[in-house]
């Protein structure tokens, strides 16, 4: 299960400006698969993240940071970030995405 920080509100459909240009079961099918993307993200990250602490990481990977808390609180400004642009959820502070 997705943790209700990293979920798409129910009702950011219909408030999204997206709603303007897209059909409603299209603009659904978009947040169904960014909703997957996520859930996909976090278990990979889990999955390294438990490799890392546990010192099981190649050198490769851990000198790049990956499955550190560093790279996860970046992948949650990425996704905050997202859902300001997407779903203009005010809700959420406004962070500047650098890629």
């Amino acid at each position: 299960m997705i943790h209700p920080k990293n979920s798409i509100p129910p009702k950011a459909a219909q408030a999204s400006p997206l709603a303007a240009y897209m059909p409603p079961a299209q603009l659904e099918s978009l947040l169904r698969a960014l909703e997957a993307e996520r859930r996909l993200a976090t278990r990979l990250w889990t999955g390294l993240n438990e490799l890392r602490t546990r010192g099981e990481l190649p050198n490769w990977i851990a000198e790049a940071g990956m499955g550190s808390y560093s790279q996860h609180d970046e992948m949650s400004a990425l996704r905050r970030g997202l859902d300001v642009l997407l779903l203009a959820d005010s809700k959420r502070q406004r962070v500047e995405v650098s890629i």
